[in-house]
């Protein structure tokens, strides 16, 4: 099960469904959607449908095709370093020891460079 607040999302932008599911409100796509400056995403300087909410830990996306996946594997990599070194300042504040990282993309998405890089550092960071 997905914990929004817990674990970590990095969604492609057609993912509304998710995002409402996690606690984006229709309210917040509004905002976004005409890019309104009390955007809670992004502050009206992203594209509409990218939907990001910092307390449900929700990652804004980029706009280029396919650069969650490989944000995401950075994320999960970090959680990796923080379940390894104990000395990080504010570790308990930030990482969970269960918490996952979930990313989503469209077909297209797995023709393009960033995909096959998040898969490169996913195979051999493991």
């Amino acid at each position: 099960m997905l914990r929004p607040g817990y674990d970590w999302f990095h969604p492609y932008y057609r993912d509304r469904a998710l995002s409402l599911q996690l606690g984006v409100t229709p309210f917040d796509m509004l905002l976004a959607s005409v890019g309104a400056a009390s955007d809670p995403s992004n502050g009206g300087r992203q594209m509409p449908s990218h939907w990001g909410k910092k307390e449900l830990n929700i990652v804004s996306g980029s706009s280029a095709t396919a650069t969650q996946v490989l944000h995401a594997a950075g994320a999960a990599e970090a959680g990796v370093i923080y379940s390894r070194l104990a000395a990080i300042p504010d570790r308990q504040q930030r990482f969970q020891g269960d918490e996952i990282v979930f990313t989503s993309l469209g077909e297209g998405s797995t023709s393009e460079g960033e995909f096959w890089e998040a898969i490169n550092i996913a195979a051999n960071r493991q």
